[in-house]
């Protein structure tokens, strides 16, 4: 089996994802100290911010202050060239194999040489300092006190234009402003619209045809580096996803500050020994805030699922996950499939060997839809002279107006008129779930399978939404909606529904097969986007082994004997009818070495006091007797 997927963060059984503490506590700070309502504030899929909504979308990041009680190390900034001639690719990476030299020499010195002579101790500051004057070199602009007593700045008109004492570096992501509050240290960001991670995963062929492209990218945050050096600040443990990159392929670091913060527990042990800690990064085990461990492989995390040790639910998510998939995203929403159709008890089970769009569809329209595609794009032409469509069938499993109308009961009146339909009309929605299953030619969404609240209505001209008859209440449909999906029905052909979802037959001969070729994963599009289908497995998906019916706790009865019936009688009178033939046979080989003479040498015993010394069991020291099926053999030493 290969696999085309990452590992990434961990995610949580359920749905509903609760933020981590550090979260929490940086959403609570937030509401109080910057006066944002806590409806404006979401916690980022990535865990390391919070994006609020002041009309404007921003990231902030935070520090805790209690946590940077403990010196830093102070740093001179990055070398620079002395003659200040303009900087090339040549000249820049000699600089950089250089500070790597220098830098392995100055860690080599610290860890083999510093523990045995009194070298000078470097100059040092709390870091707490040291974090503020590097943030106000990097980034251009002074820290604003906010609080109590203090004039905050209004959000939507001050902290877009902050005064600059210098323009940052243009390979660093730009900070809207610089906060400091009794607790926190706060650095606001405009909300990134596309990370390198975003080009990578759903807009490859953006950095097909050229090595140019990714050098030019690499070139740039190697320049991000430098300014952040130069600047006495570290870069953090970055990823795709803090690199900012537009149409252009023009890049910016966001610089990551969590490492700096450091428990108090940890801080006050530095103190106490007199040690002196360096930027994060710098030396490895660091003691500071470690984040969850990463998730399991996609090739551990199928082998779990195949052998019963991840449920079905749990392993369609982290599915969902790894194929950047995010709870609450109408674009991109995880999803699931419709299991049963919900006219029956229990319903009936689906076909998972076929999409829900080609069973809600049918073939004829879907093969329509792949000749029209396939025949504009021979001819090259479009309609309005625009660039025809590849052929395909399908362009996503789960559409955004989808998504907002199995969210109808939750989502307000305001949002469902932009996106579904510009004039209320609660009539028009469906009103139950056998209607839903019926209506729409997508798959379904986590929520049914475990959140009964996605059944009550907010608004009071919309009635909830209706459970089959044969269920009691909400929460009884979850769980029985949730046994069905675990159910072995359903287990032994869930690979080809994964297949189809995530699997081999997004592309190719077998998605043609299928009718289940992807409008994104074959139009090589190069314009950025934030949402797509990811093919996660290229070969098909291995089938379920262990389900709770395939592995019973009891052994089932024995239909046959496992051992058969022997005859023990039959077998003893044959043993000894051999017996008695191998008895004759020595008497007659014992009487043929009778009649041999042997001149020349001593006594010997006689074959007949060999035999019966043999029979009997006895031993004839410094002789070795055979017995084989013919004759008596005597060696003679």
């Amino acid at each position: 089996m290969l696999w085309l997927g990452r590992a990434h963060d961990s995610l949580g059984n359920g749905v509903k994802s609760s933020s981590p503490p550090i979260m929490e506590y940086l959403l609570e700070r937030v509401e109080k100290d910057l006066g944002i309502d806590r409806l404006q504030l979401a916690a980022a899929p990535e865990g390391s911010h919070i994006v609020a909504l002041v009309p404007a979308k921003v990231e902030v990041h935070g520090l805790r202050k209690d946590r940077l009680r403990y010196p830093l190390a102070t740093t001179h900034g990055a070398h620079c060239d002395p003659k200040g001639r303009p900087e090339t690719l040549h000249r820049f990476m000699q600089n950089v194999a250089s500070q790597n030299y220098r830098n392995l020499w100055a860690r080599a010195h610290r860890l083999h040489v510093q523990p045995y002579c009194h070298a000078h101790d470097p100059p040092v500051a709390p870091a707490l300092e040291v974090l503020r004057a590097a943030l106000q070199k990097l980034y251009g602009c002074p820290l604003v006190q906010v609080g109590r007593g203090v004039s905050c700045p209004s959000p939507a008109r001050e902290w877009g234009s902050p005064s600059r004492s210098r323009q940052p570096d243009p390979s660093i992501f730009p900070a809207e402003v610089l906060l400091e509050s009794s607790e926190m240290l706060y650095v606001l960001f405009p909300y990134m619209r596309y990370s390198l991670h975003d080009v990578v995963t759903f807009s490859p062929a953006k950095l097909s045809n050229s090595h140019a492209k990714l050098l030019f990218i690499l070139f740039q945050i190697l320049q991000a580096m430098q300014a952040c050096h130069g600047a006495g600040l570290a870069c953090g443990a970055f990823s795709l996803h803090d690199v900012a990159v537009d149409e252009k392929l023009c890049a910016q670091l966001r610089v990551q500050l969590q490492d700096y913060g450091r428990a108090p527990e940890e801080a006050g042990k530095d103190v106490a020994r007199g040690g002196v800690a360096v930027a994060p990064g710098v030396v490895e085990n660091s003691p500071v805030e470690k984040t969850a461990p990463p998730l399991a492989g996609l090739g551990g995390l199928m082998l779990d699922w195949v052998k019963g040790r991840l449920s079905n639910f749990d392993y369609l998510m982290h599915l969902n996950h790894l194929a950047g998939r995010q709870v609450g995203d109408p674009n991109y929403h995880p999803v699931l499939p419709w299991v049963v159709d919900f006219t029956t008890k229990n319903g009936r089970f689906r076909d998972l060997r076929k999409s829900k769009f080609r069973l809600n569809k049918g073939d004829k329209q879907l093969d329509f839809t792949y000749e029209m595609t396939k025949q504009a794009f021979v001819a090259g032409g479009g309609l309005g002279g625009e660039q025809p469509h590849v052929p395909h069938h399908i362009s996503d499993v789960l559409s955004d107006i989808t998504y907002y109308v199995y969210t109808a009961r939750r989502t307000p009146k305001a949002v469902l008129c932009s996106h579904v339909r510009s004039q209320w009309e609660p009539n028009e929605y469906p009103a139950n779930m056998e209607r839903m299953q019926a209506w729409t030619p997508d798959e379904c969404i986590p929520e049914f399978y475990s959140d009964a609240t996605i059944f009550k209505s907010i608004h009071p001209d919309m009635s909830d939404l209706e459970v089959p008859a044969w269920c009691g209440s909400c929460e009884e449909f979850v769980a029985t909606h949730r046994a069905l999906l675990e159910s072995w029905e359903v287990s032994q052909d869930l690979h080809h529904w994964i297949d189809l979802t995530f699997g081999h037959k997004l592309l190719g001969k077998e998605a043609v097969r299928e009718k289940n070729v992807c409008l994104h994963l074959v139009d090589n599009h190069t314009h950025l986007t934030s949402y797509g289908v990811v093919q996660l497995f290229n070969q098909p998906h291995p089938r379920r082994l262990a389900g709770p019916l395939l592995l019973p706790a009891e052994a089932p009865l024995a239909v046959k004997p496992l051992i058969p019936p022997v005859e023990e009688t039959r077998v003893v009178e044959d043993l000894k009818d051999q017996l008695t033939d191998g008895a004759v046979e020595v008497e007659q080989g014992a009487e043929a070495l009778e009649a041999i003479p042997a001149p020349g040498r001593g006594a010997e015993p006689s074959p007949s006091s060999i035999l019966s010394t043999q029979l009997s069991g006895g031993p004839a020291e410094g002789k070795h007797y055979g017995m084989g099926p013919g004759p008596l053999l005597v060696r003679r030493e």
